[in-house]
């Protein structure tokens, strides 16, 4: 899973999913008004044992996959403040 979109990869794409998803990450950062401005949610503790993992074929994914929605939860997303529901910016405005 992707920590930066949420959105599910196999562990071969993951890297190069990154890599785009980052760019997208930072151009939509742009956008906003420097005091709305969000950094890049940073990798999962475990993100280059859980590739170096894969590649072996002995990882426990299930753990990894955990760990980025937990992280892609908290870091990209944005809590209400009346119900502490979290949601994509553009949701959280329509909310």
């Amino acid at each position: 899973m992707c920590y930066i979109c949420g959105r599910e990869f196999g562990t071969a794409s993951l890297e190069i999913h990154l890599k785009t998803c980052k760019k997208k990450w930072d151009i939509e950062q742009e956008k906003k008004p420097k005091a709305e401005r969000k950094p890049c949610p940073t990798a999962p503790e475990e993100f280059n044992e859980a590739i170096a993992g894969a590649k072996a074929g002995n990882y426990d994914f299930d753990k990894f996959n955990a760990n980025a929605f937990d992280s892609y939860n908290t870091k990209a997303l944005e809590p209400c403040l009346n119900c502490g529901r979290t949601f994509l910016h553009d949701s959280l405005l329509k909310h």
